[in-house]
């Protein structure tokens, strides 16, 4: 559930997009529809919905992924972002439109909802020339590692906001959070340990499911939800391209030393920062001008080819501001 401060900051960011985007003639939007293969072990696929915004003279397309619990018009705002850029967003499955019979994997199946968008780039008569790039938070950041390393001609490059190591780790934050209070005394759930050994077990996972829905608030949105195993933290490793990874240095969901895991190993040209931002992914709710220049220095760095000649490792992290007292 979105904060006053997201709100706020969502609607305004909407209006942004309304004055500049009106009336303007080198600049079109259109609703699309490509299709998704359902899984690995299945030859179904099911329709995703997406939204398209083509620029003139652009030299790349982004695509704009979305978390858990949001969806492609959560996330559009953020095209602002990329005002010379093609912009590409669309519904993982389980989110958004079309969500009939499906579930939400935490970035396991939502590989081929990105190979999906990808193929539609690709063959689309304006875009199929351009380089692709990604932007994506948390899970869509997780699912962006799992499908390069699947695919290294996947993107150019890729923005990673608060990626999660693994599954497991998810899986474990959430158990560990798991109490119930009796008298004012707060208390573990009787096995958790457990239910975290044998999570990705179907006859588990209800359990699971419900158990972190009614105390943890995973499931606060009301997405269908299986988990399955996914491991970013090691398929980072088979990922060539250059990744930039921000994370919040009070960030309670994905923890910084995670992110930087991750950071570690990737053996691309790479970029950590870690900011003073409080919340999951609010770094660019709290620096949005800081955030949109490292980014769109990182891309453009990319389709120059200048990031291949400047220095392969670089750590950022911003200076611990200390809360003001007054007396």
């Amino acid at each position: 559930m979105f904060s006053l401060r997201i709100f706020l900051f969502i609607v305004l960011f909407n209006i942004q997009i309304l004055c500049s985007e009106h009336n303007n003639p080198d600049f079109s939007k259109e609703e699309v529809s490509f299709f998704a293969k359902k899984d690995e072990c299945s030859g179904e696929y099911m329709s995703r919905k997406g939204l398209l915004v083509k620029r003139k003279n652009a030299p790349a397309t982004v695509i704009i992924l979305h978390g858990y619990g949001n969806n492609k018009i959560a996330v559009a705002p953020f095209r602002l972002f990329f005002k010379k850029y093609n912009c590409f967003t669309f519904d993982f499955r389980a989110h958004g439109e079309n969500i009939n019979d499906q579930c939400c994997t935490l970035g396991h199946d939502e590989v081929y909802d990105l190979f999906g968008a990808v193929d539609y780039i690709k063959s689309h008569p304006d875009l199929y020339d351009k380089p692709i790039l990604i932007w994506a938070p948390s899970m869509g950041a997780s699912t962006a590692i799992e499908a390069q390393a699947i695919d290294p001609t996947l993107c150019s490059g890729m923005f990673l906001d608060s990626p999660f190591p693994s599954s497991d780790d998810i899986i474990r934050q959430g158990v560990s959070n798991m109490k119930f209070c009796v008298w004012g005394y707060s208390f573990d759930v009787p096995g958790c340990g457990l239910l975290e050994k044998y999570a990705f077990n179907c006859y588990v996972q209800p359990v699971l499911k419900f158990l972190l829905k009614q105390i943890s608030g995973l499931d606060a949105n009301k997405i269908e939800t299986f988990v399955k195993p996914i491991y970013p933290v090691e398929s980072i490793k088979k990922v060539k391209v250059p990744c930039f990874f921000v994370v919040c240095r009070k960030d309670e969901k994905i923890l910084p030393a995670s992110v930087f895991k991750v950071y570690e190993n990737h053996p691309g040209p790479k970029r950590f920062w870690e900011t003073e931002g409080p919340d999951h992914c609010g770094s660019v709710f709290n620096f949005p001008e800081k955030y949109e220049q490292k980014l769109n220095d990182f891309f453009d760095s990319v389709l120059t080819g200048d990031i291949y000649d400047q220095e392969r490792e670089i750590i950022m992290k911003d200076a611990v501001q200390e809360e003001a007292h007054v007396q």
